[in-house]
């Protein structure tokens, strides 16, 4: 193997094994809608200043964008990323918009991860983006507590 072929293999073992929740790119466009929620599952609740269409809106961002990729494609966290359906906040008060606040800034150091979250997830996301996925995060974090 020579070693411009050996430089090759690592490039691509490293693009592949990264988290990718560090990817650099805007979510592709959804090639199909959300699946629909589970028949007799409750609807998932509405933030405050929020509405039922943003949390819908940021359902599908979540499912097409690194969040899933770092907490997990139903927000209920992996290894490297916490379980957002919890209503447990380490970074805000829970309230909308110091959700968006921590999805916009980041967290630079973890207090229970060892992979920080860039700003925005890595992700290129618009002002409208960010509050949809707010809102979806703020409906799953408050969804545990219904009954």
């Amino acid at each position: 193997m020579t070693p411009h072929n050996s430089m090759l293999l690592a490039a691509l073992a490293l693009a592949a094994f990264a988290p990718p929740c560090l990817a650099q790119t805007r979510p592709a466009p959804a090639k199909t809608a959300a699946p629909p929620a589970a028949a007799g599952a409750p609807a998932l609740p509405t933030p405050p200043g929020g509405n039922a269409d943003q949390v819908a809106a940021g359902q599908r961002l979540f499912g097409r964008s690194a969040c899933r990729n770092c907490h997990g494609p139903e927000a209920k966290g992996t290894p490297i990323g916490p379980d957002l359906t919890a209503g447990a906040w380490l970074w805000s008060d829970g309230a909308l918009p110091g959700i968006r606040k921590t999805i916009s800034d980041g967290v630079s150091k973890p207090k229970r991860f060892k992979i920080a979250m860039p700003p925005k997830g890595g992700m290129q996301f618009s002002d409208a983006e960010l509050t949809e996925l707010a809102a979806y995060v703020w409906a799953v974090g408050h969804h545990a507590a219904k009954p």
